[in-house]
């Protein structure tokens, strides 16, 4: 948190979260300054807390106990661990937490959320191991590295995923290699919300009282302009994260405030190679949209290769962002520098083919298509031989 606020987060479901650890035992209020100054737990408070509580002091852990303010909220904390369950990300920023079991129970299995690995300014791993209730021993909950395990060895789902991470002006970024990213949130230690991206944001961030969102602070808006570089530098460094830059990228922000992130990605990702193509990711530039024209279907890449210096991408790239890189549609332009390219010879091919009929009806309608939107470009066709005659 800052100046508080991560502790303060306690007092929306406890009116008074216990501490124990060593030596000390205290407690706040949730009123005035018993929010601020700890009151000593007496022995006999002591000996009323839950024996569970009690046994992982005894056993050397730091405790922390919220008693919970309202029955409902139960339901509420239920939904959050749900969430937590099944969202590893949290445990890359988290300063020296490095596992997360989650045990409620009204569940039927126990959770774990692990930091695998950790290799500096490159990649981290994180495992989400799901192990059932029945098998596990839960009569001493003090002893957390049995019932750890106990998961591990009776785990019947795993989920591992690895992340790529960089960081820039003390702002880090982590992005999931996993085919189909999913949206990630930005984070301050803790996260805070999903802003359209699915990379993981991460930055000391001042936050507002209700840790919801950020101040709009000067710092602020420093910290969230180191984002789009430190994204980029991933991307340098890393060609498999390079080539799913458009993914990572997401839907366009809900929120203006994040919005010269996305613009100053996608003005560095011009000169990377994040597009793919059938033969690999290549620099927006180089490659083109097929479109709705049905005569693209019919050029070959090798022939766009050849007669334009380009590559189709393929349809898997997010087409939001390759309309706001700029990557263009094949269009007449290329249609004719395909006609024309080797004397005419994809047309001579497609003159023997046995869909010669679809072929030429589906090339007369995409030129028919661009004069009548054009005219000017009706002395152009007049140049083609695009009606093979055999004399």
């Amino acid at each position: 948190g800052y100046k508080g606020v991560g502790w303060k987060s306690v007092f929306r479901v406890s009116d008074c979260p216990h501490v124990l650890s060593g030596e000390w035992r205290f407690r706040f209020g949730a009123r005035g300054l018993d929010m601020l100054t700890p009151t000593w737990i007496e022995d006999s408070e002591y000996a009323a807390l839950p024996q569970e509580v009690i046994g992982a002091h005894k056993s050397g852990q730091t405790v922390f106990y919220l008693p919970l303010a309202d029955a409902l909220i139960a339901s509420s904390i239920e939904i959050d661990m749900r969430a937590m369950a099944s969202d590893s990300t949290q445990l890359l920023f988290l300063r020296r937490i490095r596992e997360i079991q989650l045990d409620h129970a009204s569940w039927d299995h126990l959770v774990c959320l692990r930091l695998e690995s950790q290799v500096g300014d490159g990649q981290m791993t994180t495992a989400i191991d799901i192990a059932p209730r029945d098998g596990i021993a839960m009569g001493d909950k003090s002893d957390r590295s049995m019932i750890l395990q106990e998961i591990l060895g009776m785990s019947q789902s795993r989920k591992e995923t690895r992340f790529q991470t960089c960081s820039h002006e003390g702002v880090t970024v982590a992005l999931p290699l996993l085919e189909d990213p999913p949206p990630q949130r930005v984070f301050a230690f803790l996260p805070i919300r999903s802003v359209g991206f699915r990379f993981a944001v991460q930055s000391a961030f001042h936050l507002t009282a209700s840790r919801a969102d950020l101040h709009r602070s000067a710092e602020n808006t420093k910290r969230r302009n180191a984002v789009a570089r430190a994204f980029l530098k991933a991307c340098q460094g890393n060609a498999e994260v390079s080539s799913m830059a458009l993914k990572y990228l997401g839907t366009e922000p809900a929120d203006s405030f994040w919005f010269p992130v996305r613009t100053a990605i996608l003005a560095g990702l011009q000169d990377l190679a994040c597009v793919m193509t059938d033969s690999g990711p290549v620099v927006p530039r180089s490659c083109l949209l097929r479109g709705e024209d049905p005569v693209a279907a019919w050029v070959p890449e090798s022939l766009l290769r050849d007669a334009c210096g380009l590559q189709f991408a393929v349809a898997g790239n997010p087409r939001e962002a390759m309309h706001d890189l700029g990557v263009k549609t094949f269009g007449f332009s290329e249609l004719v520098q395909c006609l024309h390219h080797n004397a005419g010879g994809w047309v001579k091919t497609m003159w023997g083919e046995p869909l010669r009929s679809s072929f030429f009806s589906d090339l007369y309608g995409s030129l028919a298509d661009s004069i009548h939107s054009d005219a000017s470009c009706l002395a152009e066709v007049q140049r083609l031989q695009i009606f093979p005659l055999a004399k």
